[in-house]
This record gives structure tokens, C-alpha cells and sequence, in this order.
């Protein structure tokens, strides 16, 4: 739906937003809403060179705009349906209009991930959701084995934590200590 108080078009599954695209031409690809902490968070601590980016969860394609030109990035998505909403540009156009060169992995992120080679990313942003909250899946001792195999040395991970019902950052930040490494959180109030 459209917004005419925000100028923008939202993309929404019950009570979740899966993503916003502004309609001010001079924004249309600067991440809105909840994407903002993460890319202030990837322009300040990124400094991997042009190393893939995987992102999962594709929503209506924001997170591409995190690519450089000439950067690949890898959009892992579950719902196939997904896919078409975010690459009809009738409704959204971040992956036409985005730099880098971006490939939808359908599946599930857990699985699909795991078929990467060791260290092949220099970012991964865990962004998938399931109604209000990432999958448990994603979540598991197991699962971040994964993410910090296919991680490049001095890689990064993002995880989007926002849950109605569940603090996730202590499970986070416990899952950092066990593996002596340093984890920030950013907290952010979505406008009214």
C-alpha cells in the first residue's frame, strides 16, 4: 500500500512490515524504517572491500542497496512469492535500480548458507522474519556455527532482533561471548 503522509509504498504481511520504498525520486533508494540502523551500521564498520554480502530474508529487496557497483550479493528468501513482489518494479525497485550484481537464493537461509564456501563473505545480515520473529532455526548454536564458517576473517554479522515478545540481544550477545567476539547493539524506536 502507499502512504500518502510518508510518500512512500510499504509492503506488508499481517502485522509485519517487510519493507518501504520511498517515493521522493531523490530517495527512492535510501533504506527507510527499521533498514535505517542497519545501513548506518554497514557504511560505518564496513571496510571488507568488495567481498559478497549475503543477506537473508528479501523482503522487497532493500538490504540490495547495500552493494557497491561491482559487488556481489547473495538474497536468501524462503517464499518464492517474495521474489516476485520484490522484483516487479510496478511495486518496488530496489533490485533493478540498486548497484552490485544480486542473485535470490530460494530455500531455506540455513541450508542455502551452508552450501557457500568457508569465509566467502565479508558481510552476512541475518533479516529474516516469520510473522514478528526470526526463525528459532536461525537462531541455534548450529546455525551460527554456519554463519562464522562462511564469514571472511574480521567478517561481519548483522542480525535484525526486533521482536514483540522476545529479547534476542542477550541470547546474542552470550552466543559473542562464547566465541571471543565483540558484538554492538543498536537500538531503534520506529516513528510513530
Amino acid at each position: 500500500y502507499e502512504n500518502p503522509q510518508t510518500n512512500a509504498r510499504y509492503l506488508m504481511h499481517d502485522t509485519t512490515m517487510h519493507g518501504v520504498q520511498s517515493l521522493d525520486p531523490q530517495q527512492r533508494l535510501t533504506p527507510q524504517a527499521y533498514y535505517t540502523p542497519i545501513n548506518e551500521v554497514f557504511r560505518r564498520m564496513l571496510t571488507r572491500g568488495n567481498l559478497p554480502i549475503a543477506v537473508t530474508g528479501l523482503g522487497v529487496g532493500t538490504l540490495k542497496c547495500l552493494a557497491k557497483q561491482g559487488q556481489k550479493i547473495d538474497l536468501y528468501e524462503i517464499n518464492p512469492m517474495s521474489q516476485g513482489i520484490a522484483e516487479n518494479s510496478d511495486f518496488f525497485t530496489y533490485m533493478r535500480d540498486c548497484p552490485g550484481s544480486s542473485r535470490v537464493l530460494l530455500g531455506d537461509a540455513r541450508i542455502r548458507l551452508a552450501e557457500q564456501p568457508q569465509g566467502y563473505y565479508g558481510v552476512i545480515v541475518m533479516d529474516a522474519f516469520s510473522s514478528d520473529a526470526v526463525p528459532n532455526h536461525l537462531l541455534t548454536q548450529e546455525a551460527l556455527d554456519i554463519y562464522f564458517d562462511k564469514l571472511a576473517p574480521d567478517g561481519l554479522l548483522i542480525f535484525h532482533t526486533t521482536n514483540r515478545h522476545v529479547d534476542l540481544w542477550p541470547l546474542l550477545a552470550a552466543q559473542a561471548r562464547v566465541r571471543g567476539v565483540a558484538a554492538y547493539g543498536k537500538f531503534f524506536e520506529a516513528p510513530k
